[in-house]
């Protein structure tokens, strides 16, 4: 894999990775599926066909409308998913097609993910929260069995963390519950 071909290829999954994360933007907080049913206009709900779902080139194409209804696509849709591919993009160019890379862009993109469900919604969807959890142990397991640990912390520390951090934000949402008399903190603040 060349220099070159590994940015692209970056680059390229990262739009498709960002066009999911505008699935789950979109439709964890309305307790909907994220595989079913397939992608459709939110307006006229007709099916969105697949050279239609082309990440960024997609939007582009329809010129920012529905094919169907001819009703605006917001265009967060094809930003969040440039974002994404830059994300990953700078990932690659910086850390070289490693698992260190890897780690960075998805850890970005679930950060991303997590700031535009709360910013729109606001609501962190557990989907985010427990993807990230476990994919955070995951991932620090497959990196001390690669040798690459750098820039996260081992294993032993993210597990530690992990537990500490989940623990002081239940402890101060069951005192706010306390005080406030009603939820102060969802499972999403927590995890």
């Amino acid at each position: 894999l060349t220099e070159t071909s590994a940015r692209i290829l970056a680059f390229v999954l990262g739009a498709l990775v960002g066009s999911f994360l505008n699935v789950c933007v979109s439709r964890w907080p309305q307790d909907q599926s994220v595989v079913s049913p397939p992608s459709r206009c939110p307006k006229c709900a007709r099916p969105i066909r697949w050279h239609e779902n082309i990440p960024i080139f997609g939007w582009l194409r329809l010129r920012g409308r529905c094919a169907g209804c001819r009703e605006a696509i917001s265009p967060i849709y094809p930003l969040v998913e440039l974002v994404v591919a830059l994300i990953w993009l700078a990932a690659v160019v910086h850390y070289g097609p490693t698992f260190t890379a890897l780690r960075v862009a998805i850890f970005a993109t679930v950060l991303l993910g997590i700031a535009l469900t709360d910013a729109m919604h606001y609501v962190i969807p557990d989907g985010f929260t427990v993807f990230g959890f476990v994919w955070g142990i995951a991932a620090a397991f497959i990196g001390a069995s690669v040798s690459e640990t750098l820039p996260f912390a081992g294993l032993y520390d993210s597990l530690i963390g992990a537990c500490v951090g989940a623990g002081a934000i239940a402890i101060a949402g069951w005192l706010g519950e306390v005080a406030l008399k009603k939820e102060a903190m969802g499972f999403g603040d927590v995890t």
